[in-house]
């Protein structure tokens, strides 16, 4: 099938845009099979990197920790639009930061982690304590009542 990725922001807007980003960091992850916040940033050490204006590089401003902080806040901004001709176009987050065995705590692409059945567990575990937790802090307010209802049952079968 051919489709082509057309990356973007969310929530927040950078220097570079989103398109390079997501291009330089799914070749990390092909080169690699995974992309970390270490290997994102070792790969934006260099002037010449189309990602490096993203980070500050001056360490009275900014040291290793800030800099990495910042690698994992611009990983998951990231987001992507799978376009083909055979289905209308999917949004979604471009990388998963992914808690599953060897991958704890690195970004891997949503398509690559759903393709996996560990990693896909895990996101699927982590998607439905995000629900609960989305319900235990919303579920008192009557306007969400039938988001509530959706998730409730969702929760029902999926157990």
């Amino acid at each position: 099938m051919v489709y082509q990725r057309k990356y973007e922001w969310a929530g927040y807007s950078y220097s570079v845009p989103a398109q390079v980003v997501g291009e330089h960091v799914q070749a990390i992850e092909e080169r690699d099979g995974e992309v970390t916040k270490e290997s994102f940033l070792d790969s934006a050490r260099s002037k010449s990197s189309p990602v490096h204006k993203l980070f500050d590089w001056d360490n009275k401003v900014a040291g290793e920790k800030w800099r990495l902080q910042q690698a994992k806040n611009i990983l998951s901004c990231l987001r992507i639009n799978i376009v083909s001709e055979s289905h209308a176009p999917i949004k979604t987050r471009a990388f998963i930061n992914v808690v599953q065995g060897s991958y704890n705590g690195r970004f891997v692409s949503t398509e690559l982690a759903m393709t996996k059945i560990d990693t896909r567990a895990g996101v699927l575990t982590r998607a439905q304590q995000e629900l609960l937790a989305f319900k235990e802090k919303y579920g008192t307010l009557t306007e969400l009542s039938h988001v509530i209802a959706v998730i409730d049952d969702y929760m029902k079968e999926a157990m």
